[in-house]
């Protein structure tokens, strides 16, 4: 007859979600992490029953253990490649939503090389923010100071572009039609709703309704061009602090109550 398993406590629960999450920014396969996760917590499980806690399985700190696994693995670079359009058309669908919204769409060569750069380097950047937030035991404050950062730079990558492209880019894809519009506005709903399928989470329908239903709402009111503006960064920037506190005391919640 198997025993029931015992509840992990919160330092090895909080070990395996980081090291899942290490692995994960890493690159490796998913099925590979579950296995040595999985494995890993029935040896913490029966440390546990013997007195011991985390360090007596891993012998050394958690940030080399998890950086000696992570090199024992195979980089699932098949998974990746196709991971990587996927970000790519999902961070696209933010800006033809938009571009739908505002008026005529049109795009340069620029806009064809540049775009699919900056995502790759801010994909680099989240991977990075991701390995270094699992190797450390942080505050929600300090994550959400991270995640902030990131997210200042991810803005900050798109302005210059928008700048580059403003000056040097010369565009050869127009639409100015309201159909033609209206054609690409519902491509980009469909695909933020494809990858809330694929990713079984509501994060890529939240965020473009904390982004554009300010810009709709604005646009009523009788207010001059500049407060508008304001008001909309303001309504964006107070959706966002509000999107990213709930989801890290959810994650804080979820960890709190795994059991491996």
């Amino acid at each position: 007859m198997k025993l029931e398993r015992r509840e992990l406590s919160v330092q090895s629960k909080d070990f395996l979600e980081n090291l899942r999450m290490y692995l994960f920014s890493s690159g490796k396969k998913e099925k590979e992490i579950d296995e040595v996760v999985e494995e890993l917590s029935d040896h913490l499980e029966e440390a546990e029953q013997a007195g011991k806690n985390v360090e007596h399985i891993i012998g050394q700190s958690p940030e080399h253990y998890m950086k000696h696994l992570s090199e024992e693995m195979s980089t699932d670079y098949k998974g990746w490649t196709k991971f990587v359009p996927i970000f790519i058309i999902g961070v696209m669908a933010y800006f033809l939503l938009e571009d739908a919204l505002q008026g005529t769409i049109h795009y340069s060569l620029l806009d064809l090389i540049g775009f699919p750069i900056v995502c790759l380097i801010l994909l680099k950047v989240y991977m990075m923010t991701f390995k270094y937030l699992s190797k450390r035991k942080t505050s929600i404050l300090k994550e959400f100071a991270v995640f902030y950062g990131v997210g200042l730079l991810s803005i900050s990558l798109f302005i210059g572009l928008l700048l580059v492209k403003k000056n040097f880019g010369t565009p050869f894809i127009i639409v100015d039609s309201m159909l033609g519009r209206m054609i690409i506005g519902s491509l980009a709903v469909c695909i933020f709703v494809g990858m809330a399928l694929w990713s079984k989470t509501w994060f890529s329908i939240f965020i473009p309704l904390i982004i554009f239903v300010p810009q709709f709402v604005t646009q009523f009111l009788q207010v001059s061009d500049k407060t508008e503006i304001l008001l909309n960064s303001f309504l964006i920037f107070v959706g966002i602090i509000i999107f990213g506190i709930f989801e890290l005391i959810k994650l804080k919640k979820l960890k709190a109550k795994s059991i491996y």
